[in-house]
């Protein structure tokens, strides 16, 4: 086959070769020299294929750089990752406390502090570490929650009335980079009529055209979650109608993308429930389908579930930059607590105690499972954790989560974690750090640290030795689950030193972000850059 395929004129393979999904080019070029040649010649293919070993993805033509340049910057930045001795330059960002909440979607840090919403664009290696710091306003009204994407230059923000009885929820839709109406939008505030005297909470989630509002409610179902297409403002779902009445207890949500969403139930034990959004037929109707429930493992009698949670992860790139996170290899996070040694879940009894646990899975194994034809007018598919967890997954034992102000943070497929994980891979640290702990799952950190090196895939510059390869988690020792528990997804851990000591870490594409108050109150933001 190898030879017939030589027998091709180069230019006709590698017109071949482009019109392949990476995957594909990449095994192709890992049958023979000859045909690795091939690949290699064209700068195109060899820019996608280290896409790939990053779970990145091109992310548009208008950045004035070469295939050969946004390669050679690729490469950079994956020795800068795997290299635990960097030469970095640092730059700080003061940012006005205190803050009601806040967000890092890469390019940009917005909070709100006094019920104003401000934003500030970070410098990075994409603007040379410059840019206009200046802190701009969006809202001057009360705002209760926002949400941005920074690649539609898309900031969304719920207006706050206070409307004691029967209210209209009001979502603004703005520009980020001109504090306008954003020109897609076709309406500039998507309005809902809405009984809000139980809700306590709410936020926003944006995945492509899909804006999803999440209510908290003081009620038997705590979860209320509409969504709309942001752009032509039609309405899209009301959980309340379509899956509270199938799954009342769920938990979180999370939308996958524009055509399905997870929610975390902690009932029956724990699981994950995926869900699909299916046109009913109208304009603007979608049917729900409930697709798969994927459980976790079981616990042992007198241990329970007492919260399931997903962590929200931002995928976004840099605005106006070469390439932006793949979202079938983006990382989710869920945050488990377990009540031990408890009476019942609702009367723990005097001898309970929590443990926290992290689970850390690709988005594509989620994917995978939603790609099977749904069972029509049938339950949906249930997965034990012995069918998808163990190969598929991370299982973290964590601390207690008042024990650190930020104790997690997630680009892409890098997580990183305030100080070092003992033994890599079992306790997260308490208190405040001068280091953090990187957990790389991607290919190429995996099997860099493996020492294989594909033939598309360059050596390490740096001591490969210094990276730890982990391929496994026992968790036998926690006395929490009936059976033993060991989850096999690879990654690589490393820890990074610093000169000061922060209370919590943020992660970009091209650095770590270290957070700090000063006695003043303000905190400093100090950027750690490639």
């Amino acid at each position: 086959m190898t030879t017939t395929i030589l027998t091709i004129a180069e230019e006709t393979l590698i017109q071949i070769f482009r019109n392949l999904d990476a995957v594909s080019i990449a095994r192709c070029g890992m049958t023979c020299k000859s045909i690795n040649g091939i690949i290699k010649s064209s700068v195109l293919l060899t820019y996608v294929i280290q896409l790939y070993f990053d779970g990145l993805k091109d992310a548009g033509s208008f950045i004035k750089l070469d295939y050969s340049e946004r390669t050679a910057r690729l490469l950079r930045y994956r020795r800068y990752w795997m290299s635990p001795h960097r030469t970095v330059n640092v730059q700080s960002l003061v940012v006005h406390y205190p803050m009601k909440s806040w967000h890092l979607s890469d390019g940009f840090f917005a909070s709100l502090r006094n019920d104003c919403l401000k934003y500030v664009q970070l410098p990075n290696s994409f603007n040379n570490k410059t840019c206009d710091a200046t802190e701009r306003t969006i809202s001057e009204f009360p705002t209760s929650g926002f949400c941005m994407d920074s690649t539609q230059d898309l900031i969304a923000f719920l207006e706050d009335e206070n409307i004691p009885q029967m209210g209209t929820v009001r979502i603004h839709l703005r520009s980020m980079s001109a504090n306008g109406i954003h020109p897609l939008a076709q309406h500039a505030v998507i309005q809902f009529t809405i009984l809000i005297h139980s809700i306590h909470d709410a936020y926003l989630e944006i995945s492509e055209n899909f804006l999803l509002l999440i209510c908290n409610r003081y009620s038997p179902i705590p979860y209320r979650v509409l969504i709309w297409d942001w752009i032509t403002g039609n309405f899209i779902l009301d959980t309340l109608d379509s899956v509270n009445p199938l799954l009342p207890h769920l938990g979180t949500f999370y939308l996958l993308d524009s055509r399905s969403f997870l929610a975390t139930t902690s009932d029956d034990n724990g699981s994950i429930s995926l869900f699909k959004l299916v046109p009913s037929g109208n304009d603007t109707g979608y049917q729900v389908v409930h697709h798969t429930v994927l459980h976790l493992p079981l616990p042992i009698h007198g241990s329970f579930i007492d919260s399931f949670t997903v962590a929200y992860v931002p995928t976004n790139s840099f605005p106006n930059t070469f390439s932006a996170v793949n979202k079938e290899d983006r990382l989710h996070l869920f945050k488990i607590e377990y009540l031990y040694n408890a009476v019942s879940k609702f009367y723990p009894g005097p001898n309970s105690e929590l443990m926290y646990f992290d689970l850390i899975v690709h988005q594509r194994v989620l994917t995978e499972f939603l790609s099977r034809e749904a069972i029509e007018d049938g339950p949906p598919y249930d997965i034990p954790w012995e069918e998808w967890g163990p190969l598929n997954t991370r299982l973290i034992h964590c601390q207690p989560p008042n024990q650190l102000p930020s104790r997690y943070q997630i680009h892409g497929q890098r997580v990183v974690y305030a100080g070092s994980v003992a033994g890599h891979e079992d306790h997260l640290p308490m208190s405040l750090s001068r280091s953090v702990m990187i957990l790389d799952f991607s290919l190429s950190a995996v099997l860099s640290a493996r020492g294989v090196f594909p033939l598309l895939l360059p050596s390490p510059q740096n001591d490969s030795g210094a990276l730890s390869l982990s391929n496994k988690i026992d968790a036998s020792n926690v006395p929490i689950f009936a059976e033993d528990v060991e989850t096999y997804l690879p990654c690589v851990t490393r820890t990074w030193y610093f000169d000061k000591s922060y209370m919590g870490y943020l992660i970009n594409a091209d650095g770590v972000i270290g957070a700090r108050i000063d006695v003043g109150g303000d905190i400093h933001f100090d950027l750690y850059y490639v």
